[in-house]
């Protein structure tokens, strides 16, 4: 695992070759190690990171990922412990799809090319600051819509189908086959008037709570020419 995540400091933001294809994410070595994901290093940090800062960055945090997230039967669990993880690999245009769910007073973000971006919670905790409004809004948008469209939660520990669509700068999401984001813009979280990133990792952000995934896959759909959206009125 060392060595993997060595590597994949040193090749950063290099997107997959591979268009259409279907990757899973939850592909592993023998002792559990996932091989597509690392330890997260937040953007704005990472930024100001020379590459061998990053690598020692990384590799003080590898035993936190083992002991945050534990694969077993296909499942991927995180305790409420460790550190964040991201994909190894950058996604411009893609699609992505994963199962999830979580226990009492529990969250999960979905930060989307490396942006804050989903929030996948317990819709009646602490955490829902709307009131019941459910999972898998643009919660960190401000200027557009970030509640989702309608409330479509299973019930707390089971499992929730989630459907990611990310073009340009433009995202859609289905959670349980309803549509809950329909092609709202994500906004950038880090910096004012500055554009999303054309292309970056996934990042699993969890908060205290036991949450679970399973399934996850993406397909690399095109690399985005910028789109710059029209601000709502």
């Amino acid at each position: 695992m060392d060595g993997l995540i060595l590597l994949s400091c040193l090749v950063l933001a290099q997107p997959p070759t591979a268009v259409n294809q279907w990757i899973d994410l939850m592909a592993h070595n023998p002792s559990g190690d996932l091989l597509h994901w690392r330890p997260s290093i937040e953007a704005p940090r990472q930024s100001r990171l020379t590459q061998s800062q990053c690598l020692a960055e990384r590799r003080a945090l590898v035993q936190a990922m083992r002991d945050g997230w534990r694969l077993k039967n296909g499942i991927l669990e995180h305790s409420g412990d460790g550190c964040d993880i991201e994909t190894n690999e950058s996604y411009g245009d893609y699609r992505l799809e994963l199962d999830w769910r979580v226990e009492s007073n529990s969250e999960i973000a979905l930060f989307l090319r490396g942006t804050p971006g989903i929030k996948l919670w317990d819709p009646r905790s602490r955490y829902d600051l709307d009131r019941g409004l459910g999972s898998a809004g643009l919660y960190f948008n401000r200027e557009f819509r970030s509640a989702p469209l309608i409330f479509s939660d299973a019930k707390v520990g089971a499992w929730n189908c989630l459907q990611v669509v990310h073009l340009g700068d433009r995202v859609t999401v289905h959670l349980n086959g309803l549509a809950v984001v329909d092609s709202v813009p994500l906004e950038q979280f880090w910096k004012n008037n500055v554009p999303n990133p054309l292309v970056g990792p996934l990042v699993l952000k969890a908060h205290k709570g036991v949450v679970a995934l399973k399934g996850i896959r993406i397909q690399q759909l095109s690399f985005p020419v910028r789109n710059t959206p029209e601000r709502a009125h």
